[in-house]
């Protein structure tokens, strides 16, 4: 349970480990559908009796899709399992391990997932853009042009060219934060 802006929120994180990691991945995909259908149902059914103590509240509102950094461009399995998941959550692209890849490499990466997911017509999350603050407006487009945000996983403090210590990995082209 998180506390934000003074509101309690419940937070369940599930987790797909192996997803698409099988020779014959044809349909795999459903198990992960048919659990957020069934919980939008459950969760239906429950706003739907005359009275309601508790509600006990499992949807999936929003899914951070992991792709794999291969630096070609998003499988067809990836396509597939987006374009349904768009349609029923808040789908966010993000890249894992973008460490493996060079900044060259990520940014045209991300450039053909783009044109990917523009091509498939595939739903993604998109931030509200439009703000009363000037500053909220630019940040949010600044995110939304981060898109489809990735990863990389350290513990280690690192020097950056420009003198900051941060959290990532030193290699030979530069640091990765």
């Amino acid at each position: 349970e998180l506390e934000e802006k003074q509101f309690n929120v419940k937070l369940s994180v599930i987790d797909t480990p192996g997803f698409g990691d099988y020779t014959n991945n044809r349909d795999s995909w459903m198990p992960i559908i048919d659990f957020i259908d069934d919980q939008h149902e459950s969760y239906m059914r429950q706003e739907q009796q005359p009275t309601r103590l508790e509600l006990s509240d499992m949807r999936v509102h929003c899914c951070l899709y992991f792709i794999r950094p291969t630096g070609h461009t998003l499988k067809p399995l990836d396509i597939e399992v987006m374009k349904r998941l768009g349609t029923r959550v808040n789908l966010i692209p993000v890249i894992a391990k973008a460490d493996t890849m060079t900044p060259t490499d990520l940014h045209k990466f991300k450039k053909r997932i783009l044109e990917v997911i523009a091509a498939q017509n595939i739903q993604c999350y998109s931030f509200p853009l439009e703000s009363d603050d000037e500053a909220s407006t630019r940040r949010n487009m600044s995110i939304m042009n981060a898109m489809p945000f990735s990863i990389i996983g350290s513990t280690d403090d690192v020097l950056t060219a420009d003198g900051r210590t941060v959290k990532g990995r030193q290699y030979s082209w530069g640091v990765a934060e």
